[in-house]
């Protein structure tokens, strides 16, 4: 491979730390979804949902135009944790039918195509979260601990009519 220049210096770049944004009501359009293996015990399989802010759902506020949320749901069951895979299949449901997903049940499981998410405009609920330390944080003076950043969550997912124009 040839060598390459890249105009920035790479040596002292840091991980930039992007703000979460102000819990509340958004529009947005879903426009990507991702499957994967969430970092649960036993590890299970699990789609991520990425939702672009579009504008805030009862004052047309654009401060956060373009910004994406992400969010995991859970598609296998933990089995030590019934109440869980409860939540997580509610979750879901509030997704499919959101965006008006076809789906059929066979043999207890949920058949639907991904493909039918994506592009699909909902009101999503935005909440504001500390996360916990780690382990190898909370091994370290109280004073010697890095700062935690706040993360946002999409708590519920709700259908949204909208003209097309508003989301381009």
């Amino acid at each position: 491979m040839p060598e390459i220049r890249v105009k920035a210096n790479v040596r002292d770049a840091q991980k930039p730390v992007r703000k979460a944004i102000e819990g509340g009501f958004y529009d947005s359009l879903i426009v990507a979804c991702k499957q994967g293996i969430a970092k649960t015990t036993p590890a299970v399989m699990k789609i991520s949902l990425e939702f672009q802010i579009t504008q805030r759902s009862h004052d047309q506020d654009a401060t956060y135009k373009g910004r994406r949320v992400f969010q995991d749901y859970l598609i296998e069951p933990l089995p030590a944790d019934p109440e869980r895979t409860a939540r997580e299949t509610w979750r879901l449901k509030q997704v499919l039918d959101a965006c008006s997903v076809p789906y059929k049940t066979e043999d207890g499981s949920t058949i639907f195509n991904t493909d039918h998410i994506v592009g699909k405009a909902v009101k999503i609920e935005v909440k504001t979260y500390t996360p916990n330390p780690t382990e190898e944080d909370m091994k370290l003076p109280v004073e010697q601990r890095p700062k935690i950043e706040d993360r946002n969550r999409v708590e519920k997912v709700d259908a949204l009519s909208v003209n097309e124009e508003n989301i381009l």
